[in-house]
């Protein structure tokens, strides 16, 4: 279950639409199904999060949303005006959503929101993210009312409904720590400053040897591997972390600079994320090869004209979610639902 920002997704959309639309390099496997998830509004859509059922959460027009058999939930409709940046950022199989609203951490537990406060009170904000077993992470400052650099915590609610805040280890005091995902059991990978980080119970630190570059982990799977993105030579590298080095994961051809975000990755170990080819595309790295998305959609689904151009999320049945763009929307994104094909009985 993973976790970032949505604004950051919509604007390398809107910028990668002119070139996304240029063309698709030739197909490999033309069966996969498409499905475009309806807007708020008709405005623009992110999706952040999705889990073995099917449902998807993210955001549209600056809510909150839940999408649940193709039909859109507003978590937030109480908010007004323009400019918002409500998000919905991970749910779990239980249906358990976190979500912030008006920069606040919330956690929806049975139908009712609960608003998570930090180990020693403070207020608690996203990025954040759920596993399986209703753990939830996240940031938050030390005393209420106080302006500081959040610190993650994570934090658990029990059979009375009481929550429970740890706060997880101070890797830096002069920068601000984000939590971007948290698998089963309960391992926590984000970023600290331009480090990705992880933490192990209470304990944290870097995922490998300072060599100067920045980094930033986006996913975990129950395995331990993690997905993120690192600096490379001239654009940002899609990398996987095990047993402590980074693995640069495979590109797409391209006469343009390559490069790429690794931004998902199920406990199957595929991993979905976007690469650089004539804009963005989105794609799927399996056994070590790189996917574009597009190449893979069957004809019917090409026929409806949107390009994929990121995958946030993959689960266990190797459904994946992402943004797409179309010419009709201008640079409106929507989030779609990509679906492989039924295995024959």
């Amino acid at each position: 279950m993973n976790a970032f920002s949505p604004s950051s997704l919509k604007h390398a959309a809107a910028a990668a639409l002119c070139a996304a639309l240029l063309g698709n390099s030739p197909a490999q496997a033309a069966n996969y199904g498409l499905e475009i998830l309806p807007a708020l509004n008709g405005k623009s859509c992110a999706p952040l999060g999705l889990n073995n059922v099917g449902q998807v959460v993210g955001q549209c027009d600056g809510h909150a949303v839940v999408w649940n058999n193709g039909q859109i939930t507003d978590l937030t409709p109480d908010l007004q005006g323009d400019y918002n940046e409500d998000a919905a950022y991970g749910i779990n199989d239980k249906g358990e959503i976190v979500y912030s609203h008006l920069f606040e951490l919330m956690l929806l537990k049975d139908g009712a929101p609960i608003a998570l406060k930090g180990a020693q009170g403070g207020l608690a904000a996203c990025p954040c993210a759920i596993n399986e077993k209703g753990k939830v992470t996240g940031s938050a400052i030390k005393k209420p009312d106080a302006v500081q650099l959040g610190q993650v915590n994570r934090w658990s609610i029990d059979a009375a409904g009481q929550q429970h805040a740890t706060e997880l280890a101070i890797i830096a005091t002069d920068t601000t720590s984000e939590a971007h995902a948290i698998n089963k059991h309960g391992v926590v990978v984000g970023v600290v400053g331009l480090r990705a980080v992880s933490w192990h119970d209470k304990q944290g630190g870097p995922l490998e040897a300072d060599d100067g570059r920045w980094s930033r982990a986006n996913g975990i799977n129950a395995s331990g591997t993690v997905v993120g993105v690192k600096q490379g030579a001239s654009n940002d590298m899609p990398v996987k972390w095990e047993g402590g080095q980074a693995i640069a994961l495979p590109l797409l051809t391209t006469k343009f600079t390559p490069g790429g975000w690794a931004l998902g990755i199920n406990d199957k170990g595929d991993i979905v994320g976007h690469a650089t080819l004539q804009g963005l595309r989105a794609v799927v790295w399996r056994k070590d090869k790189v996917l574009d998305l597009n190449d893979l959609l069957s004809a019917s689904a090409k026929a409806m004209g949107w390009t994929l151009v990121s995958a946030v999320a993959i689960n266990h049945s190797g459904v994946i979610v992402g943004t797409a763009v179309s010419p009709a929307t201008s640079s409106v994104t929507r989030a779609f639902v990509f679906t492989p094909p039924r295995k024959a009985d």
